[in-house]
């Protein structure tokens, strides 16, 4: 290569290297961000010192050879940037699964539902006496304050009670999950209303009005029998029920969490931000739930505690993201700073209208979390597991977390931890940097490493928390 090609080279690297270090500079600071900020800016003056210094020194064979080089690599990797290429092995999904051989989860053994036995003595006794096995554990997280209560590190009077406040109110709300839709006297009328023409309008008007009230996202899918909980297992009333839902399609949607709220954890802006979005997911349930009732059909609208579908599944199944290490959706555009509600209802409205792809759409999602851990490696109790293999649970592979410690770790905070959602390189701002990046991650497993490798760099791989009166360790079942 000749010198003056060489020189010309540099200088494009050199101004297409700085655009990338200014971005990062001008979005950390926006998101104020201070340390990949500080490091963008050094890297940004260290990159014009150093093609300087290559264009300077350009008569030296060496530093000729090593500029060759350099150039090579890169070339090398700006290539492989857009192949989209991963690994042939299994990735987190059921497309390729018979969903019908999926064992339902019982919804008395989600930690919420196994805290509430504490109140009520009669079902407390009636669970333990066929689950001997949660017990022993159960009553350690029973022994810890409530969150919200006096007690949690975190606690205090007036802001507890406040995000409290939010949970109260949607627990009184529980009643307009389900009624009566309206009368349609006319046969006639109701069969064009409900025709497949009208149902692909309906479905629209369902999107606009999600859109329009705060939803980021809506997806919609088949109600397979999977996606809902065998019995009921959150309140006394119909503790132990079998779950009877005959519904064709189930309505995903999905609520923003402010970034900057998550970046606070373990504080209580964590779960004031996760109460105030689960208030704002279940106004749009209640709003989807009674505009179908006004039309004459079937809806039950799927909120905070009262829920019959597993709503990371349905998500998942709605083409709306991949599941998480963590055992959280993530979403491609706003990773797993989403809350959820759904809507399930006797319309079909999936007949004539092109679905999300689901599956290898997002596999790129699974794929990094194998690779990524860093919410394995930041999690205080060790909940989340490490390594490459997928655990296989209710007839599927599918990471879930030890739920008992996490919640445990939860009581004993007083808030939502969500230190995983924090260190996630998923939970960035919705920018045009943080689109690009990820575009970039979702076209091969190379990008990943190489992204992986920056995130690591810029924000740092394990996360310093300063928590107020706990050691910081690893925490097992023994210290619950």
């Amino acid at each position: 290569m000749s010198w003056p090609v060489l020189e010309l080279t540099n200088i494009i690297l050199m101004n297409l290297l700085s655009l990338i270090f200014l971005l990062i500079l001008i979005f950390s600071f926006l998101e104020k961000e201070k340390r990949p900020a500080l490091i963008a800016a050094v890297l940004l003056i260290a990159n014009l010192a150093f093609w300087a210094f290559l264009n300077h020194s350009h008569e030296h064979p060496i530093v000729r050879a090593i500029n060759l080089v350099i150039i090579f690599l890169i070339l090398i990797i700006v290539l492989l940037i857009p192949w989209r290429f991963f690994p042939d092995q299994k990735t987190i999904t059921t497309s390729t699964i018979k969903t019908e051989s999926i064992e339902q989860f019982d919804e008395r053994n989600h930690m919420f539902s196994r805290n509430a036995l504490k109140f009520y003595p009669e079902l407390k006794e009636l669970y333990y006496r066929s689950h001997p096995e949660y017990q022993k554990v159960d009553e350690l997280i029973h022994r810890k304050s409530e969150l919200g209560q006096p007690g949690g590190v975190y606690y205090e009077p007036l802001r507890s009670t406040a995000f409290k406040a939010n949970f109260s109110f949607l627990a009184k709300l529980n009643c307009l999950a389900e009624s009566k839709p309206e009368e349609i006297e006319e046969e006639a009328e109701k069969k064009h209303l409900f025709s497949e023409a009208n149902r692909r309008k309906i479905r629209e008007v369902i999107e606009i009005l999600a859109l329009h009230h705060g939803a980021a996202d809506i997806g919609f899918t088949s109600l397979k029998k999977y996606l809902l909980y065998s019995h009921h297992g959150r309140h006394p009333e119909n503790w132990g029920q079998p779950i009877e839902n005959n519904h064709q399609t189930c309505i995903v949607i999905l609520v923003p969490m402010k970034i900057a709220a998550i970046r606070k954890s373990p504080g209580l802006e964590v779960i004031e931000e996760s109460a105030r979005t689960y208030v704002e997911a279940a106004k749009i349930a209640f709003i989807i739930t009674e505009f179908l009732k006004l039309l004459g059909a079937e809806a039950r609208a799927h909120t905070d505690a009262n829920y019959e579908v597993l709503l990371v599944p349905a998500a998942i199944e709605a083409g709306l993201g991949q599941l998480g290490r963590f055992g959280l959706l993530i979403h491609p555009r706003l990773g797993p700073c989403v809350r959820m509600s759904a809507v399930t209802t006797n319309l079909d409205l999936l007949t004539g209208v092109k679905q999300r792809a689901t599956g290898r759409k997002w596999e790129h999602i699974s794929f990094f979390c194998q690779l990524c851990q860093k919410c394995a490696d930041n999690c205080p109790t060790g909940s989340i597991s490490r390594g490459n293999a997928v655990p296989l649970a209710r007839g599927f592979p599918h990471w879930s977390i030890r739920q008992e410690s996490c919640y445990s770790f939860w009581k004993r905070l007083g808030t939502d931890c969500g230190i995983c959602l924090k260190v996630c390189p998923f939970s960035k701002e919705d920018n045009p940097l943080h689109r690009l990046v990820r575009w970039y991650v979702s076209r091969n497993i190379v990008n990943q490493k190489i992204a992986l490798f920056f995130d690591d760099w810029l924000y740092g791989r394990k996360v310093k928390v300063k928590f107020t009166g706990i050691e910081r360790k690893q925490t097992g079942l023994s210290n619950l």
